[in-house]
């Protein structure tokens, strides 16, 4: 063989070991991409999960208590009365005043909205517990007063026959956030981000039978007397990723989703979205 073949025969060698190379590095690139993409999908649906956790267990924490207070009495159909109404929603609006109590009370912007607003009101109580330690519905503050869903203390109600602490909240959104409003701050803040939507749902009793959810229907109307007969509240946040990772690829099987009211919808701007939802019960308007 001359030099000349030989040199022939080590480039067409060189030739194919960089084919075969390429081929190698081009699988490990897509096999990276594909296990990369996959950590950030997983990744988003964990935070997802987590912060619609976050949101839901604040709205049940607070719905749970709605009406706690001492009871003033039975009315005609046999739900015990207390001082103040113990839970208002907006339909499709914002409130028209945040930080207007439910003693004085609350009603709806005029401009319709995307999501639901719901206010909640209850007494926060403080007992004497074992080794000289307080107990309360409420988190307590270094000086064992109840303090607010952002953490800040609050004035006790100043009504007779004794003063008591009014934890009254107001839960909401804007620019994509949960907030929450109580009645020690002047304004409302987020407490968590990544919620595109939350809508709420209604469980009424009739006044034949006060201690049954017959129906769940919207918010009624300001002033309607079928707020005095709200035994649940069903939730339902729609959580959206913190960052866009659904791309041209892969949306068919990852861009769809079920909104709030179970309807099929599709994300077009590369973010995740789920919604999540639960029931909760007004243990305190039950008869």
């Amino acid at each position: 063989m001359t030099r000349r073949a030989v040199r022939a025969f080590a480039l067409v060698e060189l030739m194919v070991s960089l084919a075969i190379g390429l081929v190698v590095v081009g699988a490990l690139i897509a096999a990276y991409q594909a296990s990369a993409q996959s950590a950030r999908h997983t990744r988003a649906l964990l935070q997802m999960s987590d912060d619609a956790s976050a949101a839901l267990d604040l709205i049940r924490s607070q719905v749970e208590m709605a009406g706690y207070s001492r009871v003033l009495g039975v009315d005609a159909s046999g739900l015990r009365r207390h001082p103040f109404p113990a839970i208002f929603g907006c339909d499709g609006a914002a409130f028209a005043d945040p930080t207007r109590s439910m003693l004085a009370g609350v009603s709806c912007a005029t401009t319709p909205a995307r999501s639901d607003a719901l206010a909640v009101a209850y007494e926060a109580s403080r007992v004497a517990g074992p080794g000289g330690r307080w107990r309360s519905n409420s988190v307590l503050g270094a000086s064992e007063a109840p303090l607010d869903c952002l953490g800040n203390g609050f004035s006790r109600v100043s009504e007779e026959p004794t003063p008591y602490h009014l934890n009254d909240t107001r839960l909401y959104l804007a620019d994509g956030r949960l907030y929450c409003h109580g009645p020690g701050n002047p304004a409302g803040a987020p407490v968590v981000d990544n919620i595109d939507d939350l809508q709420l749902t209604y469980g009424l009793a009739t006044p034949s039978a006060p201690g049954e959810v017959a129906y769940y229907a919207d918010a009624p109307p300001a002033g309607d007397p079928a707020w005095n007969h709200v035994l649940a509240v069903t939730a339902c946040v729609l959580v959206r990723s913190a960052e866009r990772v659904v791309t041209d690829a892969d949306a068919a099987g990852l861009a769809g989703y079920a909104d709030c009211a179970n309807r099929p919808r599709r994300s077009t701007d590369g973010y995740l979205r789920r919604s999540f939802s639960t029931t909760i019960l007004l243990e305190n308007r039950l008869p």
